[in-house]
């Protein structure tokens, strides 16, 4: 019966393939949606893990949406912490996420959905040691007047070093220009379409913190052998009412599940996609197989004649079945790959640029590919 079920695979073949293309767009569909969503997610998650300190001050509910604007944090609180047993360095950060490059030919880079990062220039790492940004050309900036880009933007944006690049913003200034000094990498991976602006702390906090000396947050580098949780109980005995230490783990942990949060409406706008071309595909598939089944009565009649019980003659169906969803399955999951970087492609025509990060391949993606398709 085995012998005679792969003969009969290998002699309708050609209307097997039917239900095995249908097998393989339904399964692309749902492939491609895992695969993009999971490189997006992972993409973020990477970014954050290089977004925070050891352990971070901020404004209390500065990570509730629900609350209005964070207080800044003054330069006071920044010495004191510095000073706390258990930490090596603190730094204070200014950060502006409305700053955008105009690019030589006067078009703005960005602001079609990803932000146009600004900050200072500290030198502190993140979390575990952790580089935050690699200068890959030029220098840091060290006065006013001076900037650093990432790669993509300066790139996209046709400036070298040396040149001055112009800016609009939501700052103290609508627009303002400083000179390339160098261009640097986050280390956490591709910015996804953001643009990061690096400048001299005195100007960072002359545009976005109106002149005074406080900053946006500040990082708390631990000494050797100091864990999170220490130095955030240590640092945490001297702030003052209003402020907070969090441990970097937890920051980088709550923004990677606001992230995902944001990014659940696109998993759901793909996979509807999916199911519409299942439901076709379903439809495709017993059409199909329906007909090859009757085409076949004489053929399973003479099974039944010369000896095979009716049990035989169902598990040789079903044994087709199997096999063209198995083909279909394996081939969906391969079209997957493909499906989800035109997703990439086209969403970077959008702002979202994934071009340096690598394509997520989950176990859930394999098993949902194979159960759907079989």
């Amino acid at each position: 019966m085995l012998r005679a079920s792969l003969a009969s695979l290998l002699a309708r073949k050609l209307r097997l393939f039917m239900s095995a293309f249908a097998v393989i767009l339904g399964v692309a569909f749902v492939a491609g949606s895992f695969i993009f969503t999971d490189t997006l997610g992972e993409s973020f998650t990477a970014l954050t893990k290089s977004s925070a300190g050891d352990v971070v001050v901020r404004a209390t509910g500065a990570n509730d949406p629900e609350q209005p604007a964070a207080k800044p944090v003054p330069a006071s609180v920044v010495a004191a912490i510095a000073d706390v047993p258990g930490a090596a360095r603190a730094d204070g950060n200014v950060s502006d996420f409305t700053t955008f490059v105009v690019s030589k030919k006067n078009k703005l880079i960005g602001g079609q959905g990803a932000p146009g990062i600004a900050v200072n220039h500290t030198g502190g790492p993140a979390a575990h040691g952790v580089e935050a940004s690699r200068l890959v050309k030029g220098h840091w900036p060290e006065q006013a007047g001076e900037v650093a880009l990432d790669t993509a933007t300066a790139k996209a944006a046709g400036y070298l070093i040396g040149e001055d690049v112009r800016f609009v913003s939501a700052g103290s200034e609508a627009t303002f220009s400083a000179k390339l000094v160098g261009t640097h990498e986050m280390t956490g991976g591709s910015m996804l379409g953001a643009s990061v602006t690096v400048m001299d702390t005195a100007t960072a906090q002359r545009l976005f913190q109106k002149g005074v000396d406080q900053f946006s947050d500040a990082w708390v580098t631990a000494k050797p052998g100091v864990s999170q949780s220490e130095l955030r109980t240590q640092v945490a005995k001297v702030l003052p009412a209003g402020f907070e230490a969090v441990t970097g783990d937890k920051v980088s942990e709550q923004m990677a599940t606001e992230i995902q949060k944001g990014l659940s409406f696109i998993t759901t706008f793909l996979l509807v996609f999916a199911a519409v071309s299942l439901v076709v595909g379903t439809f495709l598939i017993i059409n199909t197989f329906s007909i090859l089944v009757a085409q076949r009565s004489r053929e399973l009649a003479l099974f039944r004649a010369i000896g095979a019980s009716r049990r035989q003659v169902s598990r040789s169906v079903l044994f087709e079945a199997f096999v063209v969803g198995l083909i279909g399955s394996t081939a969906g999951l391969v079209a997957g790959f493909a499906l989800a970087q035109l997703i990439r492609v086209l969403f970077g025509r959008f702002g979202l640029d994934m071009s340096g990060a690598s394509l997520v391949l989950n176990p859930r993606t394999i098993v949902a590919s194979y159960a759907v398709g079989l």
